[in-house]
């Protein structure tokens, strides 16, 4: 099968959930199939058996003018390069309005095409719902990351309800090398518990800071220290935007927090986080979080928010903790009694490995995709 992707950002320059995504489905599917990955030439990748094709943009401070360059350049390059290379797929894994017209393009030369829709962000403009609802109007096929997505863009979008629902819509969750992070938790597992918990996230901007939670993080441990005289010390790992945190973080010991940055080789970042006794995640919005499947994939005793994908991946109290979104005193609660019982941490940590390892394997995800495309019209 001849499959294009197109992607605006790409790993290992963008380390978001959908970039490695992408990565890791583009890896392992180059052995069996021609892949092309059409991307933005400030992305300066090359990946070993993949075709890169680069749409020139200038890549400067106004958005606006990057945008058109990138349009202009699409429609000079794409429809050519399409029918030369006889593509019969075009994945998108932004709904932009370049996402769009990559779409708009694939309809014309009438080539299946789908939209890739990795999460909903409640904070988007006016502006980005726009953009996405085009994407969608020029598309018949929906590939969603966790369960609830077409329900929580159907809130949110502009076109008729029953629109969205008519397109052909396809459920394939993250994948994750299990191996890997088993064999590598059994080898780190008896290091010294530096920290209470830990939580995993890049927070760069206001927004990125209200949809991983961190606010009411503060304000949980805040109620814990104040009813039950504890103090967690918690370890974020994560690109952070210092300039938003001052505010966040009033009236609370700033020695509770140790803020260890991002970009770690994969064996340091596994040694980091299972330096804690619990991995947290209060975020207010996800898709299907690669972290925490990699916390659970380690045998960490986990607690999240009931948000996205996580119920996907969270059976409550079996393998996982689920707490309610935007709550702190229920988080404080759910908290402290995880803490406070350390002797169901192994049962949970166990129990998440299992179910990692037999429904978000790479080997499993993968025959899943390949199924997808071949039934796209």
């Amino acid at each position: 099968m001849k499959i294009l992707f197109f992607a605006w950002n790409f790993y290992p320059k963008a380390l978001g959930g959908m970039e490695k995504f992408l990565y890791n489905v583009i890896i392992r599917l180059r052995s069996k199939h021609s892949i092309t990955l059409l991307t933005p030439n400030f992305n300066n990748i090359s990946i070993k058996g993949v075709k890169i094709k680069l749409i020139h943009v200038p890549n400067v401070s106004i958005p606006f003018v990057n945008t058109i360059c990138g349009i202009f350049s699409l429609w000079i390059i794409l429809p050519f390069y399409l029918i030369k290379n006889k593509i019969q797929v075009v994945s998108v894994f932004n709904t932009s309005l370049i996402g769009t017209n990559v779409l708009l393009i694939s309809k014309l030369f009438k080539i299946p095409n789908c939209i890739n829709l990795m999460g909903v962000f409640d904070q988007k403009s006016r502006l980005n719902f726009f953009e996405s609802d085009l994407g969608f109007f020029f598309s018949k096929n929906l590939i969603v990351i966790s369960r609830d997505l077409v329900n929580r863009y159907r809130k949110i979008t502009y076109l008729p309800k029953n629109y969205i629902e008519s397109k052909k819509t396809f459920y394939i969750p993250a994948g994750i090398d299990f191996k890997f992070w088993e064999t590598n938790s059994k080898k780190y597992c008896n290091q010294k518990k530096k920290y209470d918990l830990v939580m995993v996230g890049n927070m760069t901007n206001p927004k990125r800071w209200i949809q991983k939670g961190f606010a009411y993080l503060i304000q949980s441990l805040k109620l814990i220290e104040k009813k039950k005289k504890i103090q967690f010390k918690t370890l974020v790992i994560g690109n952070i935007d210092f300039k938003g945190t001052e505010k966040i973080l009033r009236g609370i010991d700033k020695n509770q927090f140790v803020f260890a940055g991002g970009n770690f080789k994969l064996e340091d970042l596994i040694k980091k986080i299972l330096s804690a006794k619990i991995f947290v995640m209060p975020s207010t919005s996800e898709g299907m979080p690669n972290s925490l499947m990699e916390a659970m994939a380690l045998g960490m005793p986990c607690i999240a928010t009931n948000v996205g994908g996580i119920p996907d991946l969270i059976s409550n109290n079996f393998n996982g903790i689920l707490v309610k979104s935007k709550n702190e005193k229920d988080l404080a609660d759910k908290l402290f009694e995880l803490y406070n019982n350390p002797s169901i941490h192994s049962k949970l940590g166990k129990n998440a490995q299992e179910k990692i390892k037999k429904k978000f394997g790479w080997n499993k995800i993968i025959k899943k995709i390949e199924l997808c495309y071949a039934k796209l019209k």
